[in-house]
């Protein structure tokens, strides 16, 4: 292959693969694609039952004719389907918006592609407004499009027929122009000195299946036991027992549970190498793209700084990290396409998106098919790329006990907990109190490669209070470990509530004795206001620190005698009194 790419200049190369696409025949003449049902009479029968435009084009016209767009079959598809919505569905299955070659037909069909997945009406109205949301509607030049398309196709016979037709075009089109585009880039590379040959040769081999229409079979990548058996195909992690790599990974928590901040940690971790949380090993470091559309650049710079800080680094030194405040819309295919060129641009291996509902129509939350539908969309497009995909996601509200270990089935909105081919998420342990910084978190990890566990994690940030700087203090702990420590402090908080209270005791069985200036114990209990079971273990603790000193005896009015007690300091009595003397002497 990569002498025939040399040997051939690219005129010659995509005459050969538009004989090969049947759109040209060896004489250099050009070849329609078969005729639509209904179409008009610009085109006529050709030899062996192909048709031509009237008039023949040779060699140097098929580049420009055969591989640059077909406005017109953009047009008429567009046309079809909002006079009759109900051709969207075979429309679609044939064509994506992103096929479109000019940019205001391209802009139309994605909005029309958004109805349709919605289930919503496909009307001019409907479009407009779609396209008034992305701030779109003037630059394809208002409602006056739309009138001017629908009295072209008036008279125009619309049927699933014609509709397949168009599409095919569009897409035939399309690909004509991508496939001249990467075998023009193979020319380019083989002529550069040290090419590798092999990787040229399969590029532009690749260049031919698309411009010889091959790449238009289903290929469902069916292969023997032997060949799976015999594959160089395994697990591969990035981040050790947390993230595999180019799986889908779904970070989920409720509201302010530091998903971001994770995010941002994780980010800094696989583009940096240095270990997640302090604890995690990365295995692999690339180039990552972190997409927040909710913090705002201002409040992630700031968060991004103290991370790295902790971890030993600088955010300015993370050269692998790139930034976005701006979200894709996951369902609008021109979105995929520019995140597409985006990942090729930078050469983004990891792409993290904060938060995902903010990237899916919130109408369909419920409906487990669309959301589905959104979602594969996303992947296969990083599947393709060779991306993981990290999305940030939220979970359900009003949980039983939301102080317990999250589990997979706390995630929200439909087709999620499907979709997750790996997650970790993250939930309160403990309720937050405001102004302290301090988070008690449950992290729990799992994945379909087999890595599952969970881990207590505690967080300090320290509160804000205009002066001092926040922190990023993060400690991983295992379930035994923190069951350990919380078990501790509470035995800690119990003694420290007892001994608050042992001292508040204390201090009112002393205003008690001062009030009596000497009395019997009974007395000084009464006088306090304590039980016998709080009183005992403090007025022994007061005798034997010598707070309160025997002071001889009262006789009480029973003729019975009790001793007496004064504080340390006071006066000692230095006879035997009655109760109506200690009455007096109180007085």
């Amino acid at each position: 292959m990569s002498n025939r790419i040399a040997q051939h200049d690219p005129n010659q190369l995509l005459l050969e693969c538009a004989v090969d696409a049947d759109m040209a025949e060896p004489d250099g003449v050009f070849v329609a694609p078969k005729r639509p049902p209904m179409v008009d009479d610009n085109w006529q029968s050709g030899a062996n039952g192909h048709h031509k435009r009237n008039g023949s084009l040779k060699a140097s016209e098929v580049l420009d004719e055969a591989l640059a767009h077909d406005h017109d079959s953009e047009r008429a598809l567009l046309a079809a389907v909002i006079i009759d919505p109900g051709l969207a569905a075979t429309a679609f299955a044939h064509v994506k918006p992103g096929a479109f070659h000019d940019e205001t037909n391209k802009k139309i069909a994605a909005a029309v592609h958004v109805l349709h997945i919605q289930g919503a009406p496909i009307t001019g109205n409907a479009i407009f407004e779609v396209l008034q949301g992305r701030g779109q509607a003037e630059e394809i030049g208002g409602k006056t499009w739309f009138a001017a398309l629908l009295e072209e196709y008036a008279n125009t016979a619309n049927s699933e027929a014609n509709t397949a037709w168009y599409a095919n075009c569009v897409q035939r089109s399309y690909k004509l122009r991508m496939g001249r585009l990467a075998l023009e880039q193979a020319l380019i590379e083989i002529s550069k000195p040290g090419a590798d040959g092999a990787l040229v040769a399969d590029a532009g081999f690749r260049a031919v299946k698309d411009l010889s229409g091959a790449s238009d079979a289903i290929d469902y990548g069916v292969m023997t036991s032997a060949e799976l058996d015999a594959a160089d195909i395994k697990v591969e992690y990035l981040i050790a027992m947390v993230l595999t790599k180019r799986q889908p990974f779904l970070l989920a928590g409720g509201k302010k549970t530091l998903k971001t901040l994770l995010l941002l940690a994780m980010g800094i971790s696989v583009s940096t190498g240095l270990r997640f949380l302090g604890v995690f090993e990365v295995l692999q470091t690339c180039n990552v793209l972190l997409m927040s559309g909710e913090s705002g650049l201002a409040t992630l710079k700031e968060s991004a700084q103290r991370i790295a800080k902790s971890m030993g680094t600088s955010l300015g030194e993370c050269s692998r990290l790139y930034w976005a405040d701006k979200l894709p819309q996951l369902d609008d295919p021109a979105h995929l396409e520019a995140l597409r060129k985006l990942i090729r641009r930078l050469d983004i291996e990891v792409l993290a998106i904060d938060p995902a509902y903010l990237c899916i129509p919130g109408a369909d939350a419920g409906n487990l098919m669309i959301i589905g539908a959104i979602l594969r969309g996303i992947s296969e497009m990083c599947q393709e790329e060779g991306v993981t995909l990290i999305l940030a996601h939220h979970t359900k509200k009003g949980l039983a006990d939301p102080y317990s270990p999250p589990e997979l089935e706390d995630i929200a909105w439909a087709g999620f907990q499907e979709y997750a081919r790996q997650w970790g998420i993250v939930s309160r342990r403990h309720k937050y109190e405001p102004g302290t910084g301090s988070h008690k978190l449950w992290w729990s990890v799992g994945g379909s490669a087999g890595h599952s566990l969970l881990r207590a994690l505690d967080i300090e940030e320290g509160a804000y209070d205009g002066h001092s700087p926040r922190i990023w203090d993060a400690r991983v702990m295992t379930v035994d470990e923190v069951r350990e420590m919380e078990q501790e402090q509470e035995t800690e908080a119990v003694d420290m509530r007892e001994q608050t209270q042992r001292e508040k005791n204390q201090q009112r069985i002393l205003e008690a004795l001062a009030k009596l200036s000497r009395g019997t114990e009974k007395d000084i209990r009464n006088t306090a206001g304590l039980s016998g079971q709080k009183f005992a273990p403090v007025w022994v603790d007061l005798l034997a620190t010598g707070d309160i000193l025997p002071d001889g005896q009262i006789t009480k009015a029973n003729k019975q005698r009790y001793d007496a007690y004064r504080l340390a300091g006071t006066p000692e009595h230095t006879q035997e009194t009655t109760e109506d003397d200690n009455e007096s002497a109180t007085k």
